[in-house]
């Protein structure tokens, strides 16, 4: 007699049973089997955050026979910070990669891409204008209350 796998599955479920559930770290369940879903318990990355070394800036208007746009710089912002800072009027911050960007920033511009003069950050108007945004959106990679693994 044969059987199909779903059937050798339903008859091998059935003779076994769950023994006990135990609550361990994640590193300690490799082979084990979860009892209940697993959910995230927060978003990844849990804020905005830099894709490159560089200099975070908000939109600007300008005259059209504008070059390049000039942005005070206001500070620097390195990965790993929790601080969370706000990006004013006219002015950069300069973020490491996996840095969280200031709020209000529309852009990070790669340091390669800018010239620093003193306090002030100078760039391309064509490199802000057609550029990427290179600020990855908290949640990106996980969002809050996503199951990660199944029951």
């Amino acid at each position: 007699m044969s059987v199909t796998l779903a059937q050798a599955l339903k008859t091998i479920w059935s003779h076994v049973g769950l023994t006990t559930t135990r609550k361990l770290p994640l590193w300690k369940t490799c082979g084990l089997v979860s009892a209940a879903d697993v959910r995230a318990l927060r978003s990844s990355p849990a804020f905005r955050r830099s894709l490159y070394d560089g200099y975070a800036i908000g939109r600007k208007s300008c005259d059209q026979k504008d070059l390049r746009l000039r942005y005070s710089l206001a500070g620097t912002i390195a990965a790993g910070e929790t601080r969370r800072r706000r990006l004013c009027k006219g002015e950069s911050w300069r973020v490491m990669t996996g840095a969280p960007v200031p709020q209000g920033a529309w852009k990070v511009i790669p340091q390669e891409d800018c010239i620093l003069d003193g306090a002030m950050v100078s760039i391309a108007l064509s490199t802000v204008r057609d550029g990427p945004s290179r600020i990855q959106p908290k949640g990106d990679d996980i969002r809050r209350n996503t199951r990660l693994i199944a029951k």
